[in-house]
């Protein structure tokens, strides 16, 4: 759970400080997690204790490529919030327990869905198994118990790194680590592991069943993200080494988890590679990549072609730099709407290039105090709760200078909210109204980005009020009695063309324009006062009373925000982002009204077999193919009332031109009958004849309460029966179905 801030003001003394030192954006706090030397591969930030401010974890083990001393896994607490002032505590045995290991990452996320965070000791040499630490939550905030081996985590493993994400698109967390099999770095090589999550933070290792990934020599990081747009999470690694097939993973998620091999889509890089960062570079709205060592030690960005239509990778331009790097971070360092590139550095300082807005980087290394020191692992941080991201690195492998690292920011504040990049309609899943959402924001660092998702939602139609802009005033002049959820309906009066713009952020709603005679309206969710504004004319503010329910969504990796919402009766909802600085964006009020009915008997195989094997595509929801090449849908609008009487069947898809007959069954059945499968049992009902028009549709006009003779608790199946002959018919019996829908009448 993320605790989110308000901006808080800078001291006019950080913008008039000009001396050459005070100019670096980036300078070290002294001593911040203590002045030992330790090697260390792997630091995460989180809040552990849901307090409000982010704890540190470490990552350490000694070895490069073959297993050195195991190290105790460590735990810094944020001692901001108690104290008033940031401070860290280490708290790894009395919040952890003594667990050693030869630990070469830390990954957090909420596992079990309790609301509170727990880590992920990712370990190297086939040493010793993951380690998997269960938040104790309420009852004893930011203490763990260590449960990796009963949680389904018992595999010893030759693994660098690790990711959350909801790969299977159920609503919880899956996990994929690297292995890189009996050498870390040699032949011959090993396969990352997929672990699905039962929903409590038990996980199954899959094999098979769409997860067969390649075998790669030296994989050394995990990226979740949707790099082809589809909604759902793909799989990418970097490899330090030369690959058959490509040097990098690339597998693409076809949907819910079945995976292909695109890993040839990347240009051919260097083999000194640790990881690349996932992120939109360039402003085009897809997810490019900026590498470590794109070719010998140079870093570079690989530009995803998605916008231009097909999914592929090309570099952008020339390389940069020359040091030996371990760690990307993107992170909008100067508050410009894009992400500039911090490498995590061996070399005599850490370094930044600085995004010109097109995938472009110039280089910024003067903004980081040069310190000359091992760096392993970074990451991006408000750590003192003032606005802007700090950095923290991780230190290993050398002898020199081995002692984490924290630089402190006094560059400018992050004032962008969340970009809503897009938003994928409701759609019933699973039991519940599922919606997605693309959101990013100014960081992006091994599938942390600092944005809570929240989704506010009132249960029922609600009402609606009318305002009319009458002579460039507002009829009625005053707005009483408006409760979350309900309706505004402006008409515009006047002779002119308006708009109408919400001034009160983050609702910052457009109309876009309303002609004379013509109408715009708004769903408000939320309780609370909105003010807007005419193009033409005046101003007015809306007063909305009531109470509205709200949802956080599950993060599901990259930039993907999962909500689920209570599904089967009409809710308004939307959706809102806040980061970790408190900007927040806010969608449109979206209302939802389920669909009436539940389809079934579908065509598609999963209800027996058509007739002559006319299968429709799996989950079209359809009947058996026709002559169309589709199969007929069904669908309705209206209710299930008996007393309102006022269903309409729809029907689409069928034979163009051509009679149809709806049907009603007293059970469901599924019998292959003419083209198509019959769905309707006995007793069953004519209703009434259609004909279809040039697109093959038509719906019902007659009562099918009457026709039907229904009454209130019955069940119901119902069907479209038309003609397909004329010689075009896919089976040659002359007739096919849609699939079939069962209301249950009221």
């Amino acid at each position: 759970m993320l605790r989110l801030r308000s901006l808080r003001a800078r001291s006019a003394a950080l913008i008039l400080l000009a001396s050459p030192a005070a100019a670096q954006q980036f300078t070290t706090l002294a001593g911040a997690f203590n002045a030992t030397a330790r090697w260390t591969e792997g630091v995460e930030c989180a809040d552990i204790d849901n307090d409000g401010d982010l704890d540190v974890f470490f990552a350490e083990g000694d070895g490069f490529s073959a297993a050195g001393t195991p190290r105790q896994n460590k735990l810094f607490l944020n001692m901001l919030v108690e104290n008033g002032s940031m401070s860290f505590t280490d708290v790894s045995l009395t919040r952890l327990g003594t667990h050693v290991s030869n630990a070469k990452a830390v990954v957090t996320a909420d596992v079990n869905g309790d609301g509170w965070v727990d880590a992920l000791f990712v370990n190297a040499f086939n040493a010793q198994p993951p380690y998997l630490y269960i938040n104790q939550g309420a009852a004893n905030p930011g203490f763990f118990n260590e449960e990796g081996a009963t949680r389904g985590l018992t595999t010893n493993l030759n693994a660098s790194s690790a990711q959350f994400g909801d790969i299977d698109d159920d609503g919880d967390l899956d996990l994929v680590i690297c292995d890189s099999g009996p050498s870390l770095l040699g032949s011959p090589g090993g396969k990352p592991r997929l672990y699905y999550n039962d929903g409590l933070g038990n996980f199954t290792e899959e094999t098979g069943n769409g997860w067969d990934p390649p075998t790669k020599r030296a994989h050394m990081d995990v990226q979740l993200a949707d790099v082809d747009g589809d909604w759902d999470l793909d799989f990418l690694g970097a490899c330090r080494a030369t690959n058959t097939g490509g040097n990098h993973y690339v597998l693409i998620n076809q949907g819910g988890g079945v995976f292909t091999d695109s890993s040839s889509a990347l240009p051919a890089t260097s083999s000194n590679c640790y990881e690349f960062e996932v992120g939109d570079l360039d402003g085009d709205d897809d997810l490019d990549l900026f590498f470590v060592s794109l070719s010998g030690f140079a870093e570079g960005a690989v530009r995803n072609d998605l916008s231009g239509g097909v999914l592929g990778f090309s570099n952008f331009g020339a390389t940069l730099g020359s040091d030996d790097d371990n760690e990307i971070v993107l992170f909008d360092s100067d508050d410009d709407g894009d992400y500039d590139a911090f490498v995590g550095s061996l070399g005599a300082r850490e370094k930044l290039w600085v995004n010109q807005g097109n995938g472009t980087f110039v280089n910024g290394d003067v903004n980081i105090q040069a310190l000359n020191d091992p760096t392993l692992d970074m990451t991006a941080a408000d750590l003192d709760n003032d606005g802007d991201y700090d950095l923290v690195t991780a230190q290993g492998e050398g002898a020199l200078n081995r002692t984490n690292q924290l630089y402190l920011n006094s560059g400018p504040a992050d004032t962008r909210p969340p970009k809503i990049q897009d938003e994928l309609p409701a759609a019933p899943q699973g039991g519940a109204l599922v919606v997605k959402a693309r959101v990013t924001d100014a960081v992006r660092d091994d599938g942390k980005d600092w944005v809570r998702g929240t989704a506010h939602y009132v249960i029922g139609s609600g009402a609606s009020t009318a305002i009319t802009l009458v002579s460039g005033s507002l009829v009625p002049s005053a707005n009483a009695g408006i409760s979350a959820g309900d309706e505004v309906i402006w008409t515009n009066s006047s002779a002119v063309t308006v708009s109408i713009s919400g001034t009160t952020a983050p609702w910052t709603f457009e109309s876009g324009p309303i002609a004379p005679g013509a109408s715009w309206s708004h769903v408000f969710v939320r309780p609370g006062s909105y003010a807007y504004q005419f193009s033409i004319g005046p101003a007015g503010q809306i007063i909305v009373g009531g109470a509205a329910q709200s949802a956080d969504s599950l993060r599901m990796g990259g930039d993907l925000h999962r909500f689920a919402l209570p599904a089967g009766s009409p809710l308004t909802y939307e959706l809102s982002f806040t980061d970790w600085a408190g900007n927040e964006s806010v969608t449109d009020s979206v209302r939802y009204v389920p669909p009436l009915g539940t389809t079934t008997c579908f065509g598609d195989s999963t209800f027996g077999a058509c007739p002559c094997l006319n299968h429709s595509a799996l989950g079209a929801g359809e009947g058996c193919l026709n002559s169309s090449g589709l199969g007929a849908r069904l669908s309705a609008s209206g209710s299930a009332s008996v007393a309102a009487d006022d269903l309409v069947l729809h029907a689409d898809q069928a034979r163009a031109g051509q009679p149809g007959l709806f049907l009603q069954g007293a059970v469901q059945i599924a019998l292959p009958f003419k083209d198509g499968l019959l769905c309707v049992g006995n007793p069953t009902e004519r209703l009434e004849v259609v004909f279809l028009d040039g697109a093959g549709a038509g719906q019902s006009a007659q009562s099918i309460v009457t026709n039907g003779v229904v009454s209130p608790g019955q069940t119901r199946t119902y069907q479209l029966w038309f003609r397909d002959g004329g010689g075009l018919s896919v089976c040659g019996a002359g007739s096919n179905f849609s699939q079939a829908l069962n209301i249950v009448w009221q």
